[in-house]
């Protein structure tokens, strides 16, 4: 009988980027797919309205409260 391993390489897949020379993403294969997707349109969300407001930005107007911090940005 196979035993569960957490950290077995097969469950835990980096997402690589031609970005990067790291891998800053992981997936979890195992994790309910709904859940990754919901995640993703999350991140998706917040990098749309982030460059809305920088589009949107006046720099006469702009303050540096007008530019959303880490919270929107979470990491699910």
């Amino acid at each position: 009988m196979k035993t569960w391993n957490q950290f077995t390489t097969d469950r835990y897949r980096p997402l690589e980027s031609n970005l990067t020379d790291t891998t800053p993403l992981i997936i979890d294969s195992e994790d309910n797919p709904q859940d990754i997707l919901e995640c993703t349109v999350q991140r998706l969300r917040a990098s749309s309205d982030l460059l809305r407001t920088l589009y949107c930005l006046n720099f006469k107007q702009a303050d540096v409260e007008d530019i959303p911090t880490s919270p929107t940005l979470s990491i699910c």
